[in-house]
């Protein structure tokens, strides 16, 4: 079974950084995304699993464990989706 994929949803979004840190904007509220959430943000224009994103990050963030990195990714992917601004997909 392949992993699953998150993609973000552009359509009900309205996204704004400013200092390096995200603002997406919904019809319901604003959500503060920090630096790191970002950046996963960004790499889920296009659908990217979790594996693919922790990877990402941990060639911006080489210091980080590759284990805390997979574990801060999840977390954030589920924010995400939980606050209806990305869904996970099948490849």
């Amino acid at each position: 079974m392949m992993p699953a994929s998150y993609r973000r949803f552009d359509k009900e979004v309205t996204f704004r950084i400013i200092d390096g840190e995200g603002f997406a904007i919904t019809d319901k509220r604003i959500h503060h995304l920090n630096a790191a959430a970002t950046l996963i943000w960004t790499a889920i224009e296009t659908p990217a699993t979790a594996q693919d994103i922790a990877a990402l990050l941990g060639e911006i963030y080489p210091d980080v464990p590759e284990a805390r990195l997979m574990t801060d990714v999840e977390a954030t992917l589920k924010r995400l989706v939980k606050d209806g601004l990305a869904g996970r997909i099948r490849t």
